[in-house]
């Protein structure tokens, strides 16, 4: 017999996939994210390539950084953030995302030099000064993704401070990269300070879980909310539980 499940259209909030009850439908390009082993701390976040039905945790195809920049990868969804995307702004996302792809086309670039950590986005120039591509953070590449359709859901400039024990927590793999030079060569990968870890802290850093909490303000009524400001590195967690935990 065909399954006569109801199906419920999510249109605005901030979903944890283990926790639902009844299927969901999901529009193009929400935000999605994965947990460390240690949850509820967002360990990835990445943007959805298409429509999708959640029945719970799973593997979908998504738009991110790893790094490297990959617009066709399957990876693991454990949450989801949805907005209320209109089709002029899915349009803007889609043309946003291809111009990213043309960036990184013609030559090969390193993974690592596709990647930032602080801030979440910068352009590298020629000696000229023209622009020639962009490295991001996985949180600014979703960042910047809703900024070319004109919604702004993270405050840049409102984050709060970083201690190195935190970005430690945030980027375990990092710091392993520091213990395995040739490995940390073949992947383009030239210490903290090129990925805007510079000195000893603090920093300002895009943590993905504070997406999480940004989308959940959302609802259809508009004007929407301003740019989420994180309060605490608390809210690098979804929910919210304090301490921070440590990922595995």
């Amino acid at each position: 017999m065909p399954n006569t499940t109801p199906v419920a259209v999510a249109n605005s909030m901030t979903c944890i996939l283990r926790d639902l009850t009844s299927p969901i439908r999901v529009q193009r390009f929400v935000v999605v994210g994965k947990y460390s082993r240690n949850r509820p701390f967002v360990r990835h976040a990445a943007i959805l390539n298409a429509e999708t039905e959640f029945n719970g945790e799973c593997k979908v195809a998504l738009s991110h950084v790893g790094p490297p920049i990959e617009n066709q990868y399957t990876g693991d969804c454990h949450i989801v953030g949805q907005i209320g995307l209109s089709n002029e702004e899915i349009e803007a996302v889609a043309d946003w995302l291809a111009s990213i792809e043309t960036q990184y086309t013609p030559t090969k670039i390193l993974r690592f030099q596709q990647y930032v950590v602080a801030p979440h986005m910068v352009w590298v120039k020629s000696e000229e000064g023209r622009p020639l591509r962009q490295r991001f953070s996985c949180v600014g590449y979703v960042i910047e993704a809703y900024a070319a359709a004109n919604v702004s859901l993270i405050d840049s400039e409102s984050l709060p401070d970083a201690e190195m024990k935190d970005v430690e927590t945030a980027y375990p793999d990092l710091y392993g990269l520091l213990d395995n030079p040739k490995l940390a060569k073949r992947l383009g990968f030239k210490g903290l300070d090129d990925l805007g870890l510079v000195g000893t802290g603090p920093w300002k850093v895009a943590l993905p879980g504070y997406l999480f909490h940004s989308t959940n303000r959302f609802e259809q009524a508009q004007p929407r909310p301003n740019p989420f400001a994180p309060s605490s590195l608390e809210q690098s967690c979804f929910p919210v539980r304090e301490p921070i935990p440590s990922p595995k």
